[in-house]
């Protein structure tokens, strides 16, 4: 079955950096053997990766993104298309040297963090017990992240499909929503990361836009692996 394309933060930023990358590839035409070409050909190929589901695609797109962070006239910028800069003049004995900061990359990163947690869909996860709960001894469990919700205000939680159902309240939960409790994205390979942890008792409320976070209790953090 082919996934159906849709426009979200998840399709059009990856096609933003490789739209501002090809138009930068293309002003560089008399120079193209240039740092500025070649954080173009990381920026294209970052897409790529991402819209092929390679975990390292995340990596290719930041790079793109904290290059272009810091000018220094005449000598470095390396920004895709568009700047926006605050920054000082530096007079040294060489000449005159300017000093910005580009803001429009700093907007960047926060689409990142949309891409991270998009980049997780369909990878195993696996959920130890961080102490002692109400949950009783059903730890470890194992699922597979199935879609990045958005809770109200509070975006990037995580809907994992449990291998493994099991009862809580006489209720079966067969599903879960899961965001770390310092609101990063869950890193992968690594441990012991901490989690809210939230049952699902209705899966079809996690399709709605913006559901009541009320609706999905949280009774306590679990520690995670993905």
């Amino acid at each position: 079955m082919k996934h159906k394309f849709t426009f979200s933060t998840e399709t059009i930023f990856p096609a933003i950096v490789t739209l501002f990358s090809i138009i930068n590839l293309t002003s560089q035409y008399e120079d193209i053997v240039s740092f500025s070409a070649l954080l173009s050909v990381i920026g294209i190929l970052g897409t790529i990766l991402y819209f092929t589901k390679q975990s390292i695609a995340i990596i290719f797109i930041y790079i793109w993104i904290i290059a272009q962070i810091i000018i220094i006239d005449p000598i470095w910028n390396l920004s895709q298309v568009f700047n926006f800069n605050f920054g000082f003049n530096l007079g040294t004995a060489k000449g005159n040297y300017g000093i910005n900061l580009n803001v429009i990359p700093l907007l960047y990163l926060g689409f990142l963090k949309v891409l991270k947690a998009n980049n997780l869909i369909g990878k195993k996860i696996m959920f130890k017990e961080f102490r002692e709960s109400e949950f009783g001894n059903i730890f470890p469990l194992t699922g597979i992240i199935t879609k990045r919700v958005a809770l109200g205000n509070e975006k990037n939680w995580l809907l994992v499909t449990l291998d493994l159902p099991f009862a809580y309240d006489n209720i079966e939960i067969q599903n879960v929503l899961i965001r770390r409790k310092d609101e990063k994205v869950v890193k992968l390979k690594t441990e012991n990361q901490i989690a809210f942890f939230r049952l699902v008792y209705k899966e079809h409320e996690v399709s709605n836009h913006n559901p009541d976070i009320n609706k999905f209790p949280f009774i306590d953090w679990v520690l995670c692996e993905c």
